[in-house]
C-alpha cells in the first residue's frame, strides 16, 4: 500500500495505497531524507494505498493489477491531497513529491507538502478526491478513457477518492504517515475470444456499463464515503472508450490481462449490469456483443474482475444472396457474377438496363383489379401480397441485429425472425376464433382480420376481407401490413417455429445498398394495371411493410416456410 506522511513546517505527505480484488500491496519504500527547499511548509505526509482483493484499491491514479490478487496503486505526479488541520479545516497539498530513488514505475510511496494550516495533533484527517478540487466532493466520471492495455492510470481522473488517518508517532516534528483507504469501486474486465480464426482480425474499442440505478455522477464525500450516496449530474451508464495508444486484442482463448484488460471506476454498490462490449474487426466492421450482470456487487475499495467469452455467434444459416428484378428470367448478376457488390454503395457496371436483357423485369399487366400473378418458376414459389400481409401481421416479426462470425472476420447484420406458415395457422385457429377448415391455400387467396361465421373463401366473415393482389392503391397495402418488429430474437424453446430473412439490402442501378440493415424482398406479384410496378416486403429495424415500387428494383429472391 503506498503511504503518505505530512512534514510540519510545510507539510509533506508521503501516501500509498491498495486495491483489493484485482490488486497486490506495494511494497513500501523508505523516503530519502532531504533537505527541505527554503519554502518552509507546515508538515508534510507521506502515504501508501490500500486497495482488496475483490475488494480493495490502492492509492490514487495509476494501478497495476494481477487477477485474483490485489492491484497496486501508484500516485502521479499531479496528485493532491486534503488535510484537516488545527483549526478544523482542509488545506490542500502541494502536487505529490517522490524520493530521488524512485523510478516511474515504482511511485507507490509519494510526499505532500503543505504550506498553509498548523498540524499540532499526532493524527490527523487526509482526504483523497482525484481530479476533484473539492475536499467534499468526489465525481465519478461517466465518460472514462484508457489509452493501453492493463493500464490504470486513468483511475484518478476517472473518480477514484479515499480517507486516511496520517499519523505522526516516532516521527519528526511535523512528518506524518498514513494509508490511503479507498471509497470508490472498481471493475476489471477480462476478455477473450475463443473462435482462434477470428481472435487475430478483431479488438475490443469500448465497453459501455448500464446500471439499474446511477453509478456515476457527482457525490457528496463530506462524510468521506460514496456509499448509499445520490449524486447530482448522476448517470446510469458510464463509457470506457479504449484504445489510440495499442489496441485492446482479442487474439486469446485465455484471460490475458497483458493483452487486453481494462478498468473503470464506478461508485460502490449493487447492480443490476448491461455490459456493450464494441468489437472492431481489421475490415473495419464492428458491433456489439451484450453480458449482462444480475446482483453484482462493487464493494468501496475494491476491485472486481469480470471475464467474458467475447465470441460472436456464427452468422444465421443463409444462401449467398440473389437479387432479380421482378419476374426476371435471370437473376440481376446472372453472367457477371464478379461483379456482383458485397459491401454497401459498391456498384458493378454489367448490370440489366433494358428489356432485351433476360435479367430485366417481365412487363406482365393485367387489368384493374384483376391479379398480376408471376410466370418464371421461380417467382411462382414466392409468397404473394395476401401471405406477406398475413406474415406481416400474424406472424410475430422479431428483429434480431448483432455481430456474427463469417469467414474469419465479422459481420454486422440484422435480419427478420417469422413465424412459419404451418404454425400462424394453428395460432389463428387455437388462439383467433378462426375455423378448423383454415388452411394456408386458402389464405392465399384473401387476408381477412377478424374471425367471422361464413365460410367463404377461408371460413369466416370478414368485413375488412381483402384481395390484395388485386388492389391498385399502392396506399391500401403500406397501411394494412404496416408493423413494428420485436427486438431480439425469438425465445430459444420458440425458435423452431420461425424462418429467418437476412437484411441483406437492395440493388439498384449496380449498386447495392443498405447491405445489413434494411431488405427488400421480391413476391409472386405484380401491381394490377401497370407494367412497371410490383409488391414487395420491406423490413428494417423500426419498421416491417409492405409497397408497391418499381420492377426495375434489384430485391432478393427466396422461398418462405
Amino acid at each position: 500500500m503506498k503511504m503518505k506522511r505530512l512534514i510540519k513546517s510545510s507539510m509533506w505527505l508521503v501516501a500509498a495505497g491498495l486495491l483489493t480484488a484485482c490488486a497486490s500491496e506495494d511494497t513500501q519504500q523508505k523516503q530519502d531524507e532531504r533537505k527541505q527547499p527554503e519554502t518552509k511548509f507546515m508538515a508534510t505526509f507521506t502515504g501508501a494505498h490500500l486497495v482488496k482483493r475483490n475488494s480493495q484499491a490502492k492509492s490514487r491514479t495509476t494501478a497495476t493489477h494481477t487477477r485474483g490478487s490485489e492491484a497496486k496503486v501508484f500516485w502521479t505526479a499531479t496528485d493532491k491531497i486534503w488535510v484537516k488541520a488545527d483549526d478544523g479545516r482542509f488545506y490542500q497539498s502541494e502536487a505529490a513529491d517522490f524520493a530521488a530513488s524512485a523510478t516511474p514505475a515504482d511511485h507507490s510511496r509519494a510526499n505532500f507538502h503543505l504550506s498553509a494550516g498548523f498540524y499540532a495533533t499526532p493524527t490527523a484527517e487526509v482526504r483523497y478526491t482525484g481530479a476533484s478540487t473539492d475536499v467534499d466532493h468526489v465525481t465519478i466520471a461517466a465518460a472514462q478513457t484508457q489509452a493501453s492495455p492493463n493500464d490504470f492510470s486513468h483511475l484518478g481522473a476517472a473518480g477514484d477518492c479515499g480517507t486516511a488517518t496520517a499519523h505522526s508517532g516516532a516521527l519528526a516534528a511535523g512528518d506524518y504517515e498514513f494509508t490511503l483507504d479507498h471509497k470508490a469501486s472498481y471493475l476489471c474486465f477480462v476478455p477473450r475470444c475463443m473462435h482462434t480464426g477470428l481472435g487475430p482480425n478483431v479488438k475490443l474499442t469500448k465497453i459501455v456499463v448500464t446500471a439499474d440505478k446511477p453509478i456515476a455522477g457527482t457525490y457528496d464525500f463530506s462524510d468521506g464515503t460514496l456509499k448509499d450516496k445520490t449524486p447530482t449530474g448522476g448517470s446510469n451508464t458510464i463509457t470506457l472508450n479504449l484504445g489510440s495508444a495499442n489496441d485492446f486484442s482479442l487474439n486469446t482463448t485465455t484471460d490475458n490481462l497483458a493483452m487486453n484488460a481494462a478498468y473503470m471506476v464506478l461508485a460502490p454498490g449493487t447492480y443490476n449490469l448491461t455490459i456493450a462490449y464494441t468489437l472492431k474487426d481489421v475490415n473495419g466492421v464492428s458491433g456489439d456483443l451484450i453480458k449482462t450482470e444480475t446482483g453484482f456487487a462493487c464493494p468501496e475499495g475494491q476491485i472486481r474482475d469480470i471475464t467474458a467469452n467475447l465470441t460472436p455467434p456464427p452468422a444465421p444459416p443463409f444462401n449467398a444472396p440473389k437479387y432479380y428484378m421482378w419476374d426476371a428470367q435471370e437473376d440481376y448478376w446472372h453472367g457477371y457474377e464478379s461483379e456482383q457488390p458485397t459491401a454497401n454503395e459498391e456498384k458493378g457496371e454489367h448490370y440489366p438496363k433494358n428489356n432485351t436483357d433476360p435479367r430485366w423485369y417481365s412487363e406482365r399487366k393485367t387489368p384493374f383489379h384483376v391479379p398480376n400473378d408471376a410466370q418464371t418458376a421461380l417467382f411462382k414459389k414466392l409468397p404473394n401480397a395476401n401471405e406477406i400481409v398475413w406474415y406481416i401481421r400474424k406472424g410475430n416479426p422479431h428483429w434480431e441485429e448483432g455481430i456474427y462470425v463469417k469467414d474469419n472476420h465479422l459481420l454486422s447484420m440484422g435480419g427478420l425472425w417469422l413465424k412459419k406458415k404451418s404454425v400462424i395457422v394453428a395460432d389463428l385457429i387455437a388462439h383467433e376464433g378462426y375455423p378448423a377448415t383454415l388452411t394456408w391455400e386458402k389464405m392465399k387467396e384473401v387476408y381477412g382480420p377478424d374471425p367471422g361465421t361464413a365460410a367463404d373463401p377461408i371460413g369466416g366473415n370478414f368485413g375488412d376481407k381483402m384481395d390484395y393482389r388485386k388492389d391498385d392503391n399502392p396506399a391500401r397495402p403500406n397501411s394494412a401490413a404496416g408493423a413494428t418488429p420485436i427486438l431480439g430474437r425469438p425465445l430459444a424453446t420458440e425458435i423452431g417455429n420461425y424462418f429467418y430473412l437476412p437484411a441483406l439490402g437492395w440493388t439498384w442501378r449496380g449498386e447495392l445498398r443498405n447491405y445489413g440493415n434494411y431488405a427488400q424482398y421480391q413476391t409472386s406479384s405484380g401491381e394490377p394495371g401497370t407494367t412497371d410496378r410490383s409488391y414487395l416486403l420491406t423490413f428494417q429495424r423500426i419498421g416491417i411493410d409492405a409497397r408497391y415500387v418499381t420492377r426495375e428494383t434489384g430485391a432478393l429472391v427466396q422461398e418462405f416456410e
